[in-house]
């Protein structure tokens, strides 16, 4: 019983986790060209990206070409930077305002910058 009640309570977890948003906005500091962002984000994710993390994506294209986009939150306190899959569209410099994503889609820049 025991481990079926830890087992419960980590679903739980995963459950509750993929409902936490944030608000996040793209951080225009340049492009590092040698660089695929997206594929060092499916490897520390340990999947695949499908489908744009902003919420409010208006591309209208069903499977948009993504990009592993700096972010970084939009009202915390936390200065780091993320990396999160967008669409182009999305991650445009044009691209100012606040996007809405799951926490859980965000990885540190920092942990994997170098992978």
């Amino acid at each position: 019983m025991r481990i079926k009640r830890i087992v419960s309570e980590v679903i739980d977890k995963v459950v509750e986790s993929k409902t936490w948003t944030v608000k996040v906005k793209n951080l225009n500091h340049g492009t590092d060209e040698n660089t695929d962002y997206i594929h060092q984000w499916e490897t520390y994710m340990g999947h695949k990206a499908t489908d744009c993390a902003n919420h409010d994506c208006q591309n209208e294209n069903e499977k948009p070409s993504l990009v592993g986009a700096h972010v970084i939150k939009s009202k915390d306190d936390d200065k780091s930077w993320y990396i999160c899959p967008l669409c182009a569209k999305c991650n445009s410099d044009d691209n100012r305002g606040d996007m809405t994503v799951y926490e859980v889609d965000l990885a540190p820049y920092e942990d994997i910058k170098d992978l």
